[in-house]
């Protein structure tokens, strides 16, 4: 366990210092609970001011477009890419025209972040959110603040709702009628919108009400679906022209009509980031009383509040920011009102500076010459909003860079820790200096732990103690551990190529200091990821040369397609808005969005036949003994059933929606197979079955999550990892180096981009009706098919039994060297005009991105330290037995010694090579106990099998293994005090059939050899975990030599030791 210790304690280090960092760069602004009334002013007969309007019907139909509703001009004409969305609101379009008195359009301007939630919460308090709060989205929380809805509803009047449950869950008890209809399926365009259009007639009729809020989501979901080039979107546009239509017939002169989009979309119709397509809504406004002079034609969506809450005559409430539109304000009251929203915005800055005293500074001055002016400048109101705006615009885009630093220099105190880790283990440096685990190390980072946990916990202004402390522990622990890694490099010899991959990751973390290099950070990936196939393939030729050998063509054709797969990403990859020359492709666009069912089938139809020849693959991979098998047997017939359920998904998506639930119920069986295969294969498999079993489903559900578009992106990215390993596995930062950059190209590759607005909240949906209670499990989808590389990598990697704890750190610290680059990213370019566009959402993709690499990494490399399956009581199968792998290489005088044993070692020729010439091989065979017959030992010697017994004790004893046998005091005292051992060892953590139980362990005892001796055992195949785990046992001849030849209570104790034979392959050492 001592190597999960290891790999938890730096994971907590890495994990720990990114939510510190977030914790003072992503604030939240403070929420004040204060109220306004009509006491508040001195208004008469009026609360505040003398009210314009008896009634609103307030329309709000999401994700509504200022060039949805935009007429077309006399003799334009709408080009092929508009022809879906511009002119099919033509009732809308002849109202501007022909009654410009009495409709107005305005561009609805909405902040950023653009999603449904959060403009919600600003279109009823009129505040302006922070970009964490985009976060929030799938979970809605009561909004506490004050709002218009509940000065509404003070005043003693009404308001009723239709539409989108989300204002539900806001503002819950707070209508005097609701229809509420779920809001997250967006496969339906149609069930929302149908229910608001046949409820709102009724209420129409009605006079109990003062405001009439109607939410409509087909557009939204339309966009989402197919995009807003699509006839789809033309219907629903229609639909609503046709509602608003009706809506105008029944109104009266005291009822005003507002119909607004909540935000835009992109021309693959998401939303969410700040684009100008986002941001840009409609707001149609209609009297048939008249509306002021035309003034300004484009209005903040913050400004609607203020606004709204004049026009009914009740207090605009206490948190809002926005000004007045000056043209729906008649002109006698504008100057008054002005004055009332500048008033209300004073006394709000006034109680938040009370809570953030750094703002007092720059606001005592606005409130000064605001209290000068007010009377005798009419435009004093104006200016003072302008600027009480700006300044908290700023401060809510401030940063606590106390708490952001400590937050840097927690992650960067994680990487050196790990460093230090990485190079004893790489190096086999000896003694605690180097980086072993003892008390004290767990004492110290738990301390830091739970200080980083205290400041996280508090809300605001954190304990300056708090502060202080963890300065001094991280700053300390930073000069402590940077000597560690300087005396460890300079106390060793490294070879210049070895060190590259430092210069790597180096190269890729700092890329993220330019936004350019983040906006195109797949093509960078790319060519590094490219750059290091070339190496790893160009070291194997070389090698080969060495023995007069020629590549074969079958790696050749591999490697050539590899680069090709490589190049081939980019077919799969998104656009990003700032890449103008992008194009979205067959693959990468919305299936939705293509123009014939020709093109939709002919894509359905090749992601199917890549899906087929996907799990032929993984059918495959299993070696004959493991599907010998009747249990896997089933399983694995059971993908196929899946595979056809996972096509006809696909295929009810392309047809038509008339088949949702057919895709929904084939969804579910594939779930269904899932769970089946994850519990029934931990019960009736063997450990490594296990895990290539669960892998194989997952790999089935996760390229359905996907969808078609991207299945040949999935089998690509697996076919990469496959060659990289073959190529690179025998050097562990190389190694580690591929599988950063593959997880980041593998990012790219499966149709993603570091942005809010292509978040792919269609596979929230995928099998999971829109309607569903548990939201954690939509949220669950999306966070799949964001981070699938970094799933589909890992869990690839952990089901062949690949990577040392070496090989580990060294991934976990070339990962968290990216994410540390994005920290210091963000924290540069704070005040960079990009930084909530491209930093800001780079550090959380590569953050949470992070997270989910360490979690699903712990969980399944966990066989690496404990190799052992359960017993599978059901196939009558033994306990199964330990797999013993060591590597010794001894550089004596003129020879090196190796010793070796596990399942399939004779079936591999002995390392040949450069510098292999004259070892010593002692071969222990992997004896098995397989009924009564047993294998025949003639192969290893007796000294062998005593030498390997002898290992196993000293790992037993818990000792060095000086103090169990004079041999190694030989040894040593031969290599003038270097230890020569390099030991890898598996030891099973339950007893075995013919073996008593030794204490799970895995480590390196006492190891001072030559990096490139280590990556030879490697190469040999000494730490591969066989894909079965068959009945491995020593034999009762083994048996017998612990027992008789090394008594286990004597060794316990330390106290026997074993006379060296005058011959054999050890005499050469006394």
């Amino acid at each position: 366990m001592r190597a999960l210790g290891r790999l938890g304690l730096i994971v907590a280090a890495l994990i720990s210092g990114l939510l510190v960092f977030q914790r003072g760069f992503l604030l939240k602004r403070t929420v004040l609970r204060h109220t306004s009334s009509c006491d508040d002013v001195i208004a008469g007969a009026d609360c505040w001011i003398a009210p314009s309007y008896k009634k609103v019907v307030w329309v709000v139909i999401d994700a509504l477009r200022h060039d949805f509703v935009l007429p077309l001009g006399a003799g334009e004409t709408v080009g092929r890419a508009e022809r879906h969305y511009r002119g099919h609101m033509p009732k809308m379009g002849r109202l501007l025209n022909k009654e410009s008195g009495n409709a107005r359009l305005f561009r609805f301007i909405a902040d950023a972040p653009t999603t449904t939630l959060q403009r919600l919460k600003a279109l009823t308090t009129g505040t302006l959110p922070t970009f964490i709060e985009a976060g929030d989205n799938f979970g809605g929380a009561e909004i506490l603040e004050d709002n218009i809805i509940d000065q509404i509803r003070a005043s003693g009047r009404n308001v009723t709702f239709l539409g989108d449950d989300t204002w539900l869950s806001l503002l819950p008890g707070r209508f005097h009628r609701e229809f509420g209809a779920p809001s997250f399926d967006i496969k339906d365009l149609h069930s929302v919108d149908d229910a608001v259009d046949a409820k709102l007639w009724d209420e129409l009729n009605r006079d109990d009400w003062t405001v009439l809020i109607a939410h409509c989501l087909g557009v939204d979901h339309a966009g989402h679906r197919y995009g807003p080039d699509h006839e789809e979107m033309a219907k629903k546009l229609t639909q609503m022209d046709n509602m608003v239509a009706k809506v105008i017939a029944t109104l009266d002169e005291d009822t005003l009509l507002m119909v607004m989009g909540d935000h835009g979309m992109t021309t693959e119709g998401d939303h969410g980031g700040d684009s100008e397509r986002e941001t840009k809504a409609a707001l149609f406004v209609y009297s048939k009383r008249g509306l002021p002079e035309k003034a300004a034609t484009t209005v903040a969506q913050v400004d609607l509040v203020p606004t709204l809450a004049l026009l009914l005559d009740v207090p605009i409430p206490f948190s809002s920011l926005g000004t007045v539109i000056t043209s729906l304000i008649p002109s006698d009251k504008l100057t008054h009102a002005l004055k009332l929203v500048c008033m209300q915005i004073v006394r709000f800055a006034q109680v938040y500076t009370q809570r953030e005293p750094a703002l007092v500074t720059e606001l005592s001055w606005v409130f000064r010459e605001f209290e000068a002016r007010a009377e005798a400048d009419p435009t004093a109101s104006a200016n003072t909003i302008k600027t009480v705006q700006n300044v908290l615009r700023t401060a809510w885009t401030n940063f606590d860079l106390d708490v952001a630093r400590l937050g840097l220099f927690a992650v960067l105190e994680g990487l050196l820790f790990a460093a230090v880790q990485l190079t004893a283990i790489l190096n086999h440096v000896k003694g605690h200096f180097f980086g072993q685990i003892n008390f004290a190390v767990w004492l110290f980072r738990t301390g830091v732990f739970f200080l980083e946990a205290a400041l996280l916990a508090t809300p605001r202004n954190p304990d300056s103690l708090i502060l202080g402390l963890l300065n001094v522990c991280l700053i300390g622990s930073i000069l402590y551990h940077a000597i560690v890694v300087v005396v460890q490099l300079l106390s060793v010899s490294i070879a210049w190529w070895k060190a590259i991959p430092f210069g790597f990751v180096v190269l890729h973390a700092l890329s993220f200091t330019s936004n350019s290099f983040i906006v195109y950070e797949s093509s960078v990936v790319r060519f590094l990821l490219t750059t290091v196939l070339v190496v790893g393939f160009g070291r194997k030729v070389l090698e080969l040369r060495t023995t007069r050998k020629a590549p074969s063509k079958t790696s050749i054709a591999l490697f050539i397609g590899a680069l090709l797969a490589i190049r081939f990403g980019t077919v799969f990859e998104r656009c990003r808005e700032e890449r103008l020359q992008c194009e979205s492709t067959l693959f990468s666009a919305v299936l939705g969005s293509l123009e014939t069912p020709a093109t939709k089938l002919l894509r359905v139809s090749i992601g199917f036949a890549v899906l087929i020849c996907l799990n032929q693959f993984l059918v495959s991979d299993s070696k004959p003994a493991a599907i010998a098998d009747p249990n896997l047997r089933i399983f694995t017939a059971g993908s196929w059933p899946v595979t056809l359920c996972i096509g006809l998904h696909w295929l009810c998506d392309a047809v038509s929606a008339s088949f949702d639930i057919v895709g929904l119920r084939s969804a579910q069986l594939v779930y269904a197979y899932v769970l089946v295969v994850a519990i029934g294969s931990s019960l009736l498999l063997r450990r490594q079955n296990v895990i290539r079993m669960t892998f194989h489903a997952a790999v089935l559900a996760i390229t359905m999550v996907l969808g078609d578009g991207l299945a040949p992106s999935v089998a690509m990215l697996l076919f990469i990892n496959d060659v990289t390993n073959s190529l690179l596995r025998d050097s562990t930062l190389w190694h580690a180096l591929s599988k950063s950059l593959l997880i980041s190209h593998g990012f790219f590759a499966l149709g993603h981009t570091a942005t809010l607005a292509q978040i792919p909240w269609q596979a929230a949906f995928v099998g999971i009706p829109g309607n569903f209670a548990i939201q954690a499990l939509p949220a669950s989808l999306v966070i799949i098919h964001l981070f699938a590389a970094q799933i589909l990598i890992i869990w690839r990697d952990s089901g062949l039994g690949r990577g040392t704890e070496g090989s580990l750190l060294a991934f976990l610290a070339f990962s968290g060297c990216k994410a540390f680059g994005t920290v210091i990213a963000s924290l540069i370019h704070r005040r960079h005009l990009m930084v909530f566009k491209i930093f800001a959402p780079k550090f959380i993709f590569e953050g949470i991105g992070f997270i989910v690499l360490c979690a699903f990494y712990v969980t399944y490399d966990k066989h690496d330290v404990e190799p052992m399956a359960k017993k599978s009581k059901m196939a009558g199968a033994p306990k199964p037995c330990p797999i013993f792998q060591l590597a010794l290489p001894y550089q004596g005088p003129g020879r090196s010694l190796c010793v070796r044993g596990g399942a399939d070692w004779w079936k591999k020729p002995l390392p040949t090579g450069p510098g292999r010439q004259g070892y010593n091989w002692v071969e222990v065979p992997p004896v098995c106990a397989t009924g009564p017959s047993l294998p025949s030992l003639s192969a290893a010697s007796p000294l062998s099998l005593r030498f390997f017994a002898l290992i196993l004790l000293s790992m037993a004893a818990d000792k060095d293994v000086d103090s169990i046998h004079p041999i190694f005091r030989d040894v040593c005292r031969e290599t003038q005090g270097t230890w020569p051992l390099a030991l890898e060892c598996r030891i099973p953590s339950r007893e075995c059939d013919l073996l008593p139980r030794f204490r799970c362990r895995k480590s390196l005892l006492r190891l001072h050899c030559a990096l490139l001796l280590s990556i030879l055992a490697i190469l040999s195949g000494f730490l591969k975990i066989p894909s079965r785990l068959p009945q491995l046992c020593f034999s009762v001849e083994i048996l017998y030599i612990l027992i008789a030849d090394f008594p286990l209570a004597s060794h316990l104790n330390g106290t026997s030791s074993l006379e060296v034979p005058s011959a054999g392959p050890f005499s050469g050492f006394q």
